[in-house]
């Protein structure tokens, strides 16, 4: 049984918008001026009580994506290290870091939330657990990361333990599932020809969900030189955006006049430790 979807994806897009201060301070905190579509920011949620403005800032580092810089408080920069301190105040306590660590030193990091963020007295301070999926510089590479960030009694961190992990890689692997009615080569010229488009919805969900895994088999028509009629394969939905991406782009694909026929294609999302 088939699950139907008339919609195609859209994407938003908006500027920049960055503050000049701000990207002169990045500028200074990374040693060398830093192209602004290389700088990404998010607003983090603070912990109950703290109402300080506060950006957190990365910059881009090719295939390992948005490494955390540092922090925009109140239009004054500061490091990883004294930022807490500076914005949590009176306020620091465990509940207080363990928001702190979820929400910006792991700003840009996917949390594995079936292991809680969680701190410890460590007599002169805090340490706070928390395992995380991060991206490295090689494509669909991820680490699977238990890592830990000690603080002292004012918030300040002095030490953190991020780098390592176990190993992951991730890619798409494509394969003609079930074709009828028309030849296979017909089929995989067609595919061939929105490759570049295909790897694109694939990239952008791995982004997004770096545990990404599993098939997505979409079926269609071909008639009249178009596809039609598409479909997936019940149990492949897990991942809505990313198969009305791969929809969308077979939508657009090119078939010889003459050939009609039904496929289901694979589309799979191969996850493997290294």
């Amino acid at each position: 049984m088939f699950l139907l979807w008339l919609a195609s994806s859209a994407l938003a897009a908006s500027g920049d918008g960055l503050d000049s201060a701000l990207v002169e301070a990045v500028a200074g905190a990374y040693g060398k001026a830093v192209p602004r579509q290389a700088i990404c920011t998010t607003i983090p949620r603070l912990p109950a009580g703290v109402e300080t403005n506060v950006t957190v800032v990365g910059v881009t580092q090719r295939l390992a994506g948005c490494r955390l810089l540092g922090m925009w408080v109140d239009d004054t920069w500061r490091t990883p290290e004294e930022a807490a301190k500076t914005v949590l105040g009176e306020a620091v306590s465990a509940e207080a870091l363990e928001d702190w660590t979820r929400y910006v030193l792991l700003a840009f990091d996917q949390l594995d939330f079936a292991r809680p963020v969680k701190a410890s007295s460590t007599g002169s301070g805090w340490k706070v657990a928390a395992t995380f999926h991060q991206r490295r510089d090689t494509r669909g590479g991820s680490l699977y990361t238990e890592g830990s960030f000690t603080f002292d009694s004012e918030g300040a961190l002095v030490a953190s333990d991020r780098d390592g992990g176990k190993a992951w890689t991730t890619r798409l692997r494509q394969s003609a599932y079930r074709v009828d009615g028309v030849d296979e080569s017909v089929v995989f010229a067609a595919v061939k020809s929105r490759g570049k488009t295909l790897q694109k919805c694939f990239d952008d969900a791995w982004s997004s969900d770096l545990t990404l895994e599993g098939p997505a088999r979409i079926q269609w028509t071909i008639a009249g030189g178009k596809a039609s009629a598409l479909g997936i394969l019940t149990g492949d939905d897990g991942h809505p955006g990313l198969v009305s991406c791969y929809g969308a782009a077979i939508r657009t694909m090119a078939f010889p006049e003459g050939a009609t026929g039904s496929v289901v294609w694979s589309f799979l999302a191969d996850r493997r430790a290294d």
